[in-house]
């Protein structure tokens, strides 16, 4: 409103500027003023200063007009309300409200009939998007997404991934699953400012649960699915409009029409806005025609109620009943009955075209090439009779036409487009799809072998997204699964489309392979984002799958017909998923320490120590809803019996109950005087257990919130609670070492459980109620009834195990400890019957689905994972010989490339073949953690650096001299060109030279301000270079321990330094995330490479110069062309990538990471 009174003001300005002008120059042409005697002493004065008021006052205007128009041009075109469109104010207003309100929000838009479409509830959402309310409170941060009946795994993805890139178009994402891409999308939201997210036609419930509502967002959604809008959105109805309202929309550009008329067609359509709009173009086409429009109306009206479900009296012709529009039924042969009045309007061929449209997908812009396609196969018409059809349709409301760069689209409302279905019936619309799909492949041989669509020049992206969806309509349900599980295919569609679209296209498919090949790709997909260069994404779907049953094969023929560059395997990859991961969950923002699954198995909720706890559908893994109010960081959950409520508990000291469908907390308790650890829920959901740091376990009543009483006797923290499931007694470990058995009627303690080894970290009580198991530095089993340790598992633990649960059947049991892994055990042998990896951090919390089909894992990685149950563990992959998929930290080839040495967590040095990858001997004496390796020009003695630096006989593979002197551990080792000495750096910012021969120290350089993270010594071996965390890199004189140089320009610490074969430049790798290039000589940047996503933590140089490799922790090893810096080829890990070296002769690629040692082959 203030910015039309601005107008106005600004309006009357100019007009009062304008009339003093005029009132001067007329006093200075001789008239008279009577009512302005001040312009009749200086008329010439007011005539200047009026003009410049005029002039100022003109630019108000133009301003102001500016202010009121600019609100309304950051709305797109195609979401503006059409001209023709009728305000609805009680609706919009209604919604601005909602949408005003602190807090995020979701407002509904629906109608009171269950399913029924056509009421205008998008047209409401456009009038709200063009609103300056709510331009004004989100400008132009709405964004418009059509979501439809279809939109359904990848296609929901994709429209997710689409958003994403509207709200962040600097981010490159191609997320494969919408579980993940809604929780990419939630960090968007979370962290900027307020935002709207119009749905347009949601359907299901997954639909909207894939797009999150966090932070300062609001959503807007239209459906048709009035359960949808229920609890906690904000509905709003939109149903019929007013007599005013439809009347006006029904004469739109139409002359005057008898009201008799007008009343009978509003009754007769009850005011649907679909039909009364389809009305109105019948009816301007007849005004077009000069015929007697009102004639023409009361045919229309006559033809509406012989046809429609209206009944007309015998006698008087009076409406008997008008349309019922809460009967589906009515609503279809309306609907019917008014396109049959529009098709009135066509000639035969035209009505048969028109519905023949109806063949194609529901809610998608349908290219005009397309439609010619068809109707040239169908009715012999050629693209410009194909463009004059379609415009004729488009002016009597049956369909939409958009421009577009390919020639324009058309669009079809879903109610025409299922009415014209039922009236071809299914053997036509089969016929159809036939005709379709041999238009579109230029052949007529429906009986031809599988067409290689992939090969086809400019295949439209509607038939990319839809193909496989037509070949089945079209009774080609071989075809369909032959082309969906090509290769070649799949290549196709990834380059096209991205990792969504062959997932997509595998889902349609029924049978065991389409699960499987959707399984593997599934587990690969999320490495498939776009690349650059943008080839390299084949690289690394090739490389993922080559390992497969089914696509294995051809994988490795196409690899053979491969244009290079190219980067393939030239070892199996160690970090291949374990067949049984369904999906990865992120959202948490810190790690995550407790997890429970719903009675149902249909959501979890998880409590991190980012302070909030989070629910999560199970199927999609989408996040539900964020829960905060923990003022620490949250320790546990458990969940009610019935499913409808779960309580957390956190360092915070409290205990919080929360509603499961609304997430409203229901309850708070408190009394704990140190942190909560544990928490559980009786059976019958009327008290609940907790224990904590106080060293006390305590019952609370859920209905009073009180403190029913508090258990003593452990001497340390509790760090379990479990209930068993009759509710009698209760389980609780703690550090103390003990587990105890409590009485709930007494609260005595009955029995008691000594731990030998140290911590009880975790206690979970059997189904049947006679035992528990115990998690810790060991696994034991304990029937507490006769006092019988059935199993003591300690020798088979390794490491602290941080959680365990129990199945429901009691066959078998799952636990998560700090050596990462979710191991498998039975529960009657006390066998380990697999050990699942994935977690890159400590596994904290396990737990197992009611109905034993699946489990989860709770990391400090910020990750849940899911997991198939015990059915799949027989599927496990292949680990390579010397098990290749442990930790390593460097990596150094031999000089005649025949093998290579690594350095790991381990503690011991290595060695591999360079052909097979098989470890060549066993592993040197274990000497702690070794950061770095480099081995001696000739091949027989390596050393290798950790908290002290060591020189090994290879051909003995034993120690021959371990060189002390450094104070903290070694990072890097460098060998000199001849052998005779070795160069290192560390923690106590020193370089240090060592005679390779005796191990004794020849000099200490010092000049670093920080830690040295890598030593590279020149060709010649006159100079050496060292990077450190001080950001600088430093060239020293080797002879003599000077200093030459000290270059600076990297932003963050520098974590790798190289030399070039020819010795004339360096190239250095940092936190900063680039790579530079330096003259050695005068320590001028010669270029900066930029791609990586993280740190930089290795580069090396090729053995001609011409190329570099990087490895990043942003899991990419990536190839640049050294003289300008552009991407040569790359591929994506599992995990963080550590060092990168060229093979000296080969010229293949050794990567040393947290996922493994691998070797690539680099096709060029």
């Amino acid at each position: 409103m203030w910015r039309w009174m601005l107008v106005v003001a600004s309006v009357l300005a100019a007009a009062c500027s304008a009339t003093l002008v005029a009132v001067a120059v007329n006093v200075a042409t001789g008239g008279a003023a009577p009512w302005f005697p001040a312009v009749e002493h200086e008329p010439l004065w007011w005539a200047v200063a009026g003009t410049a008021l005029v002039a100022v006052a003109g630019l108000a205007v133009t301003w102001t007009q500016h202010i009121v128009n600019r609100p309304l041009a950051v709305v797109p075109a195609e979401q503006r309300p059409e001209s023709w469109i009728v305000e609805r104010p009680l609706e919009v207003d209604r919604i601005v409200a909602a949408l005003h309100r602190r807090g995020n929000r979701t407002v509904g838009v629906t109608t009171a009939l269950q399913g029924a479409g056509g009421f205008g509830k998008t047209t409401v959402a456009k009038l709200v998007r063009s609103d300056p309310r709510v331009l004004r409170r989100f400008a132009d941060r709405v964004y418009w997404v059509t979501v439809g009946r279809d939109a359904r795994r990848g296609i929901l993805t994709d429209k997710i991934n689409d958003l994403i890139r509207s709200i962040a178009p600097d981010r490159q994402v191609a997320f494969t699953d919408a579980q993940q891409a809604g929780q990419h999308l939630a960090a968007l939201l979370r962290a900027g400012p307020p935002r709207l997210i119009v749905l347009d036609d949601v359907w299901f419930p997954e639909q909207l649960e894939a797009f999150p509502l966090v932070g300062r967002s609001a959503r807007l959604i239209t459906t048709r699915n009035v359960s949808l809008v229920q609890g906690a959105a904000i509905p709003v109805r939109v149903d019929q409009l007013s007599l005013d309202q439809a009347r006006a929309v029904l004469t739109a550009d139409l002359p005057g029409l008898p009201p008799h008329i007008v009343g009978g067609l509003l009754d007769e359509t009850s005011r649907w806005p679909l039909l009364l709009r389809l009305l109105n173009r019948i009816l301007v086409n007849q005004a077009r025609l000069h015929t007697d429009l009102s004639s023409a109306a009361q045919q229309l009206l006559d033809r509406l109620r012989r046809d429609g479900m209206s009944h007309v009296d015998d006698l008087t012709g009076a409406a008997g009943r008008q349309l019922d529009v809460n009967d589906p039924q009515q609503r279809q042969q309306a609907v019917a009955a008014t396109i049959d009045a529009s098709i009135g309007l066509l000639r035969p061929a035209e009505r048969l075209r028109l519905a023949e449209l109806s063949v194609f997908a529901e809610d998608e812009s349908i290219p005009l090439t397309m439609v010619a396609g068809l109707w040239q196969a169908t009715g012999k018409l050629d693209v410009v009779e194909s463009r004059a059809l379609c415009a004729r349709l488009e002016d009597l409301s049956l369909v939409t036409l958009t421009p577009t760069a390919n020639g324009g689209a058309i669009g079809m409302h879903d109610v025409i487009r299922e009415v014209l279905r039922r009236e071809l019936g299914a053997d036509r619309l089969r016929a159809l799809h036939r005709l379709l799909l041999s238009a579109a492949s230029g052949t007529a041989q429906e009986g031809a072998s599988v067409i290689e669509w992939w090969t086809l020049p400019d295949l439209d992206r509607y038939l990319q997204d839809h193909l496989i969806e037509h070949l089945q309509a079209a009774d080609r349900g071989a075809d369909a699964a032959a082309v969906a599980s090509d290769i070649r295919w799949v290549t196709a569609r990834l380059e096209q489309s991205g990792p969504i679209a062959p997932l997509s296209d595998l889902a349609l498919l029924p049978g065991g392979t389409a699960v499987h090949l959707r399984h593997v790709f599934g587990q690969t997909a999320h490495l498939l984002a776009p690349t650059q260069p943008p080839h390299s994404r084949i690289d690394i779907l090739y490389g993922r799958l080559e390992h497969d049953t089914v696509w294995g094969a051809p994988i490795k023929a196409l690899n053979q017909e491969r244009k290079p560059p190219a980067l393939l395997n030239g070892w199996p990859l160690p970090d291949l998923p374990e067949p049984a991961l369904r999906r990865t969950v992120t959202g948490h923002t810190a790690p995550i320490r407790a997890i429970a699954i719903s009675p149902a198995s249909d959501w979890f909720v998880t409590a991190g120590a980012d302070r909030t706890v989070r629910v999560w559908n199970a199927a999609t893994g989408a996040e539900r809803m964020t829960l905060t109010g923990h003022t620490d960081r949250v320790t546990a959950v458990a969940i009610a019996a019935d499913g409808t409520w779960f309580v957390s508990a956190g360092a915070d000291r409290s205990i919080r109950a929360w509603d499961a469908t609304t997430g409203a907390l229901r309850g708070r308790f408190t009394g704990h005087t140190a942190r909560v650890n544990a928490v559980a829920v009786a059976p019958d959901g009327t008290w609940i257990a907790s224990g904590g740091e106080d060293r006390s376990v305590r019952i609370w009543d859920v209905a009073s919130g009180r403190q029913r009483m508090k258990l003593t006797g452990h001497s340390g923290a509790v760090t379990s609670v479990a209930v068993d499931p009759h509710g009698t007694f209760l389980a609780t470990s703690s550090d103390d070492r003990s587990v105890r058995i409590w009485g709930i009627s007494t609260g005595r303690e009955q029995a008691r459980l000594v731990v030998s080894t140290d911590w009880a970290r975790s206690v979970a009580v059997a189904p049947s109620g006679t035992w528990v198991v115990v998690a810790g530095w060991s696994l034991r089993i304990w029937n507490f009834v006769t006092g019988e340790q059935r199993t003591d598992l300690a020798s088979q633990v390794n490491d602290l195990l941080n959680a365990v649960a129990v199945a429901p059947d009691g066959k078998w049991l799952a636990t998560g400890g700090d050596d990462r892994n979710t191991r498998i055990w039975d529960a009657a042998t006390g066998e380990q019957q697999a050990a699942l990896r994935g977690h890159i951090d400590p596994v904290n919390a396990v737990t197992i689905a009611p109905d034993g089909t699946w489990m989860a894992t709770a990391s400090s990685d910020w990750s849940v994972r899911i997991w198939d149950g015990p059915a799949h563990l027989g599927r496990g992959r292949a680990v390579p010989a010397g098990d290749r998929s442990a930790w390593f930290s460097d990596v150094a080839w031999s000089p005649d490339g025949q093998w290579l040495a690594t350095g790991s967590t381990n503690s011991s040095v290595q060695l591999w073949a360079a052909t097979t990858g098989e470890q060549r001997k066993p592993p040197a004496c274990r000497t702690g953690r070794i950061n770095a390796v480099a081995i001696a020009p000739d091949g027989t003695w390596l050393a290798s650096a950790g908290w002290s630096v060591r020189i090994w006989d290879v051909a003995r593979n034993e120690q021959r001299t371990e060189m002390l002197g450094h104070v903290g551990r070694v990072f890097s080792v460098a060998v000199s060109p001849d052998g005779s000495w070795l160069a290192t750096g560390g923690d106590d910012r020193t370089v240090r030279v060592w005679d390779a021969a005796t191990g004794a120290e020849r000099r200490t350089i010092a000049g670093h301000r920080g830690r040295i993270n890598s030593v590279a010594i020149s060709p010649d071996g006159t100079w050496l270079a060292t990077a450190g965390s001080d950001r600088t890199v430093r060239l020293w004189d080797a002879a003599t321990g000077a200093e030459r140089r000290t270059i600076a320009g990297h932003r963050g610490r520098i974590n790798s330094v190289a030399i070039s074969p020819d010795g004339t430049w360096l190239a250095t790798a940092g936190s900063d995330r680039t790579v530079r290039l330096w003259d050695a000589v005068t320590g001028a940047e010669l270029r900066a490479f930029g791609g990586h996503t993280d740190r930089v933590n290795s580069v090396a140089i090729s053995t001609d110069g011409t190329r570099l490799a990087t490895a990043g922790s942003d899991r990419t090893v990536r190839i640049w062309i050294a003289e300008t810096g552009s991407a040569y080829a790359m591929t994506r890990l599992e995990q963080a990538a550590h060092t990168c070296r060229w093979n000296p002769v080969d010229g293949s690629l050794a990567v040393a990471g947290a996922g493994g040692l691998y070797r690539f082959l680099l096709r060029t």
